[in-house]
Parts: C-alpha cells; structure tokens; sequence
C-alpha cells in the first residue's frame, strides 16, 4: 500500500516542496525554434531531426508569438494515402507556411515559477509544454511533460 500511485505522487509532491524546485532547475535553454513564414516542411524536418515534439514560433526580436506540434503537422499532414505523387506532396509541404498550422495562443511563464505550479498550469490547460521567458518577454527555454518525466526519473535517484 506504501507504494501505490497516490503515495508516490505524494512523495513526489512533497520533495518538490522541500527543494523549492523552479521551472529553471528543469527546463530545456536549447530550444529549437520557427519563425511564421517557415513551411510545413521546415517543421517536419526539425521534428525528426531534433526528435521533438514543440516548436516554438517568435519573432525577429525571440519573443513567443505561437507554438506548433507534432500534433498540429499530423492534423494537416498531406496523406501518403493520396493519389499525387511524393514529388507533389514534397511541394505541396513545401509551400504551406507554419503560420497556417501553429497555434497562436501560448502560455509563458518566468524561470523563477516553482515547479509545482507550472505542473498544474500544464494539467489545468491541458498543454504538453510551457514556454519559458526572460523580463522582456524573449524566449530562453523550453519545459515539456517529457522534462519532468527525465527530471523525476534521473534527476531524484
């Protein structure tokens, strides 16, 4: 019984609590990141490439304007199932901007937030990641579900 979900998610909750975890001690600083005229194919590439699933899109100054996902170029995919060819397919990728896939509602939060609360930030808004800006509002990370299962799974041993 002392080791049931619940019990472990307390334990988790409480470790958190004692070291003051903050969204700096789990983040991602290397982000990849699009701008809004970039194509459906320049996504594709940086997700098998980078073996990502959130890339964030910013303006010229790194400001946070949206995010696309993996699921969003899934949603929008050309099907292989389609009767063109992957030459016109690899065109048609090539010629759809991001702007047309990304969502433009973001969620942004300060390095200094605890972990705690952004865990149930990401759970009440139902997102994968948060994005992670400076006082100007400039991207300088990036926390994902995945950073939080590396950080528990590696990071408390």
């Amino acid at each position: 019984m002392s080791n049931s979900p619940i019990n472990r998610l307390e334990k988790a909750e409480a470790i958190i609590n004692a070291m003051n975890l903050q969204i700096k001690d789990v983040m991602s600083t290397d982000v990849v990141t699009l701008v809004e005229d970039q194509t459906m194919q320049n996504l594709e590439d940086v997700l098998d490439w980078e073996r990502i699933r959130h890339v964030p899109v910013v303006d010229q100054a790194g400001k946070p304007i949206g995010i696309v996902t993996h699921r969003d170029l899934l949603k929008y995919s050309i099907s292989a199932f389609c009767e063109n060819s992957e030459e016109v397919r690899s065109s048609l990728k090539s010629q759809i901007p991001i702007s047309e896939l990304m969502s433009y509602e973001v969620t942004t939060v300060k390095p200094e937030l605890n972990l705690r609360s952004a865990a149930h930030k990401m759970l009440e808004l139902k997102i994968g990641c948060l994005l992670v800006v400076d006082s100007v509002g400039v991207l300088i990370g990036i926390v994902t579900e995945a950073d939080f299962v590396k950080f528990f799974g590696d990071g408390l041993q």
